[in-house]
């Protein structure tokens, strides 16, 4: 899988032949802007003249440099008027989360940005240019520059949905990972999907207690009243709540209709610590109904869904064999294996930099690569499997949950290569 999935030689010089081409740009103006005059005179004319064509060959060769890269100097009007607008571009990019891709892909954002700034001067010199330059040449590099931008455009509305997919993926490989933890915890099946509510009620509530005790502190204080008993009584059982949130947050994500006698012993104890706050605040609610107004806010999260049983009665027809779901996984592998062999043909349309078009032709090949790699089509086939544990019988649940693991590696290494 790594050896069929391995980048190119072509494409890994890529980045060290784009650095070459911008350093060396930047010498070259840097070089030229140093040696000429701040004033012309009749003295440095033959000066100035010389400089002149230096500065107009470096422009000719930099456009037939991008030429030779793929870019185009005329755009269609359809293609301008999409990116002329920056609202319009900004609403295609999706946010690049920085556990799917590494900080060199986020900084790309800053240029991409910084490339969107700059965009309206660039379009303004079309307009106001040096005289030392034709109309036909800076509407040609202008051109460029437009078409530069339109690739980029669409590369990173391209990585921001990979980055989306990428989550997905990692999400439930992370569910598999935790099916299989001998020694650790045992699963079992429930008979519906664990709801989040009482993960999201903890997440929320602290926070919310403690605005409701800043809230009381302000009601006191404005209004000359003493309300500590009342606020250490709330920052006392905020902390037998912040205790429960901490306790959800190191429960190990498993996939829908699986869950831990772990796990629903927390459940159990959460939904029994909120019926009691729910009690203690309607006591202090009447003991101090000048405060019903905060209490009444916290109690509403109080209030969730019913547990859900334990999967002991599924329906014989519902049921899944254990050689059924080892059918499920290997069919999954399958696809996973030829996904990466077709897209073994998609990386070799990338050209070496010496072919007219290069750049542009290998973006084109590793977007290609990215569409062969049917990322969501893995991931919903992924979580379908997944979903197919919770009609397994109880005692075939561990040894499904073996099962899972020996593919684990598999879909782990599909991950790093989609990475």
């Amino acid at each position: 899988m790594v050896s069929r999935s391995r980048m190119p030689l072509s494409s890994q010089e890529m980045p060290q032949a784009l650095d070459q081409f911008t350093d060396g740009l930047d010498e070259d103006i840097k070089s030229l802007r140093k040696a000429t005059p701040a004033n012309a005179t009749d003295e440095n004319a033959e000066v100035l003249k010389n400089l002149t064509s230096q500065k107009r060959k470096l422009f000719s060769d930099t456009l037939k440099s991008l030429r030779h890269m793929g870019f185009r100097p005329h755009m269609s009007m359809d293609v301008l008027a999409s990116q002329s607008s920056l609202a319009a571009i900004l609403t295609q990019l999706l946010p690049i989360n920085g556990d799917e891709f590494s900080s060199d892909t986020e900084a790309s954002d800053s240029y991409l940005h910084q490339f969107l700034h700059s965009m309206p001067a660039v379009r303004e010199a079309s307009r106001a240019h040096s005289e030392d330059l034709t109309t036909s040449e800076v509407t040609r590099s202008v051109g460029f520059l437009e078409s530069m931008l339109s690739r980029t455009i669409q590369h990173r509305v391209t990585v921001g949905q990979l980055a989306i997919e990428l989550t997905s993926l990692r999400q439930s490989l992370e569910k598999m990972q935790n099916l299989w933890r001998p020694g650790s915890y045992e699963i079992i099946n429930i008979s519906d999907v664990a709801p989040e509510s009482l993960h999201t009620t903890f997440a929320r509530l602290p926070h919310i207690v403690k605005v409701g005790c800043v809230i009381i502190e302000k009601h006191g204080s404005m209004g000359e009243l003493d309300h500590d008993c009342v606020l250490t009584d709330l920052r006392a059982w905020n902390t037998k709540i912040e205790a429960m949130a901490t306790l959800f947050a190191e429960e190990p994500s498993l996939p829908d209709k699986i869950t831990s006698p772990k796990i629903q012993s927390n459940g159990a104890e959460a939904r029994l610590l909120l019926k009691d706050l729910g009690k203690r605040l309607d006591e202090l609610t009447a003991k101090n109904p000048g405060l019903g107004f905060v209490f009444h806010q916290i109690k509403l999260w109080t209030e969730v869904g019913p547990e859900i049983s334990n999967g002991h009665d599924i329906a014989p027809e519902a049921s899944l064999s254990l050689h059924e779901y080892d059918q499920e996984l290997t069919k999954l592998c399958d696809v996973v294996l030829v996904t990466i062999q077709e897209s073994e043909k998609s990386l070799s349309q990338a050209h070496p930099i010496d072919y007219k078009g290069w750049l542009v032709d290998s973006e084109n090949a590793l977007a290609a690569v990215i569409h062969a790699l049917h990322v969501q089509k893995i991931t919903s086939m992924l979580a379908e499997t997944m979903d197919k544990l919770g009609t397994l019988s109880l005692d075939d649940l561990p040894k499904a949950a073996a099962l899972t693991a020996t593919v684990l590696p598999i879909l782990s290494q599909y991950f790093n290569i989609c990475q």
